[in-house]
């Protein structure tokens, strides 16, 4: 399906268009995929609404901390492979990473990491920096593109998140027209944003592990002699 005709189907919807007697004209179509891309960038503020994870990949830097994944709007896991291995990182918070003593620019296995969002971007941080090339590979989900009005919705999104939209625009649009949204209507369209929230709803429980506890005593001495390589 075409956006154009999603918005098309919409407006019918929504009641601004007479079903099977008018085409939209004018201004709607700007109007219509306005709003479209105002609500794929809602889902986009928690990632709740995002019904896929998507895994990727990236190579760490020798010694560099930081590393910028475009689009990344959630991230469930970080691990690190050394060729067919893998291995867990630990996720800590701000606070945590960021206000714990500690001696910077330590080479050694990443163990700790903290992400946190900016504009456009999900920014990882490793601690230890990397001593070597690793292949960090991340579960989460990211965000959906901004779309035209000939972009072909159908190989990008499942026909049921398509049927969500079609309903959830027409609601948008008749707000902005200050127009009333049929009971009926507004019935389907909970429904869908009910089983998709519960299909694809965001897992807000959060485990926080401290980088400095008594755990943790032989830190230091772990990434200059252990080299992470004990459990």
């Amino acid at each position: 399906m075409l956006v154009i005709e999603l918005i098309s189907d919409s407006y019918r919807l929504a009641g601004i268009v007479s079903q099977g007697f008018e085409n939209i004209s004018n201004d709607e179509p700007g109007i219509g995929l306005t709003l479209l891309n105002d609500l794929l960038a809602e889902y986009s503020i928690s990632g709740s609404m995002i019904t896929y994870y998507t895994y990727s990949n990236f190579n760490t830097i020798i010694g560099q901390e930081t590393y910028d994944i475009d689009n990344l709007v959630e991230m469930d896991t970080l691990t690190f492979n050394i060729n067919d291995v893998r291995y867990n990182m630990i996720r800590d918070n701000r606070r945590r990473y960021f206000g714990q003593s500690r001696v910077d620019d330590l080479k050694s296995l990443p163990f700790h990491y903290y992400a946190e969002r900016q504009l456009g971007i999900m920014r990882i941080y490793l601690y230890f920096v990397p001593s070597d090339i690793y292949v960090m590979k991340i579960e989460g989900k990211y965000s959906l593109a901004q779309v035209t009005l000939q972009t072909d919705l159908s190989p990008i999104l499942e026909r049921y998140f398509i049927l969500y939209l079609k309903y959830a625009l027409a609601k948008r649009i008749a707000d902005y027209y200050d127009w009333p949204f049929s009971q009926q209507n507004m019935g389907t369209l909970q429904s869908l944003y009910d089983q998709i929230n519960n299909f694809a709803g965001i897992d807000l429980n959060v485990n926080i592990n401290p980088l400095f506890t008594k755990q943790n005593v032989g830190i230091y001495g772990q990434a200059n002699l252990g080299k992470g390589w004990t459990t």
